[in-house]
C-alpha cells in the first residue's frame, strides 16, 4: 500500500524541478445567481450574463498537477460605453427605485490547485477547487434578490469566497493552447442578495502560453 501511495505521489510531483510556467488571457460571459447550484446561463434564478475578461498565471509541476492564479473582471460593456460617451443618466440608475438597472460588476482575485487528465498528446481535461476574494457592486433591481427594503443603489463590498473550476485544453503547439473554462463561485457578498450572499457562473475562452 505504501508503494502505491508513493507511486501516486511521484506521478503527481514528477518533473517539479523543471516545472513549466504559463500565462494567458481570455474573454467570456459571467452571470449572478440566487440558487447555489444553478448550472445554466440566463436561466432559472440567474441574471442575464455580463462580459468577463480573465488573466491567469500558473506553474505546471507535472502532467497532472498545477497551481494557478487568476484575475476576473465581469462588467456590462454597454454601460462602460455609456459612461465614456457621457450618455448615462446617473439619477435614473442610482436614485430612482422604480428604475431597474442591470449594472453590476465583480472583480475577483483567486488561486486554483488544478488536477489534469491528459486524453491525448494535444488534448486534456482539468478540474480543481477555487479560493478567492471579490469586490462586488450591484445596481440591479434588488427585489430580484429578495431584498424589498432597499433602492436600486448598492455599495461596493469585499468578501472571501470559494468555488470550483473545470475545463478542457487543446494544444495548438508545444508552447501554446486554447482553453475552454467553467468557473463557479459561492458565497459572493452583496447587500442586495437574500442573506447577503449570491453565486456566479463564468464561461471563458482563453489563450495559454507556456514559458
Amino acid at each position: 500500500m505504501k508503494k502505491i501511495i508513493a507511486l501516486i505521489g511521484f506521478s503527481l510531483l514528477a518533473g517539479s524541478a523543471a516545472a513549466d510556467g504559463y500565462g494567458g488571457a481570455g474573454v467570456g460571459l459571467s452571470e449572478a445567481c440566487i440558487t447555489k447550484y444553478q448550472p445554466s446561463f440566463a436561466g432559472g434564478d440567474c441574471i442575464d450574463p455580463n462580459l468577463n475578461v480573465r488573466g491567469l498565471i500558473g506553474k505546471q509541476f507535472s502532467d497532472y498537477f498545477a497551481i494557478e492564479g487568476s484575475v476576473d473582471f465581469s462588467f456590462d460593456a454597454g454601460n462602460v460605453v455609456d459612461m465614456v460617451l457621457g450618455s448615462d443618466d446617473e439619477n435614473s440608475f442610482f436614485y430612482n427605485p422604480d428604475v431597474e438597472s442591470n449594472r453590476w460588476s465583480i472583480l475577483t482575485l483567486a488561486i486554483h490547485p488544478l488536477v489534469f487528465l491528459p486524453i491525448t498528446d494535444t488534448f486534456r481535461l482539468f478540474v480543481g477547487p477555487s479560493f478567492g476574494g471579490s469586490m462586488v457592486n450591484f445596481d440591479y433591481d434588488v427585489k430580484y434578490f429578495g431584498n424589498s427594503y432597499s433602492n436600486s443603489h448598492t455599495t461596493t463590498e469585499f468578501g472571501l469566497n470559494y468555488g470550483w473550476t473545470a475545463g478542457a485544453e487543446v494544444f495548438s503547439s508545444r508552447d501554446s493552447a486554447v482553453r475552454l473554462q467553467w468557473q463557479n463561485w459561492r458565497s459572493l457578498d452583496a447587500n442586495v442578495a437574500t442573506h447577503g450572499e449570491f453565486n456566479s457562473n463564468t464561461l471563458t475562452l482563453n489563450l495559454i502560453s507556456y514559458f
